[in-house]
């Protein structure tokens, strides 16, 4: 199948760099360290805060807080990585409340 791009469910791919993840009330990596990444965007897209770590095991009430999506019109709160900010290591997640939850983004 010659121009068929192959991609993992969830994982961004050098053809399709857009992920969706889900995220647990326990430490969950997002995003696996990566020394060519260039930029990042991290959006919550779900009903329950989400807190990021940055190198680190995530912890409810620390690090990078993304507010809960509201409606279909809010997705929620962000996290960008740029050239400004550069972090090429590991990025995890976790929340407060029950089951799974989910955040979207791309990697480049």
């Amino acid at each position: 199948m010659s121009g068929t791009a192959v991609q993992t469910i969830g994982q961004a791919t050098a053809n399709d760099p857009s992920f969706t993840k889900n995220v647990a009330a326990a430490s969950t990596a997002i995003l696996a360290s990566n020394p060519s990444r260039i930029s990042a965007l991290i959006v919550n897209y779900s009903d329950t805060l989400i807190w990021l770590a940055l190198g680190a095991t995530a912890a409810v009430g620390e690090g990078i807080p993304l507010a809960p999506r509201t409606d279909a019109s809010n997705p929620g709160g962000s996290y960008e990585i740029t050239e400004a900010n550069r972090y090429t290591g590991v990025i995890s997640a976790i929340h407060g409340g029950s089951g799974n939850k989910v955040v979207v983004g791309v990697e480049i």
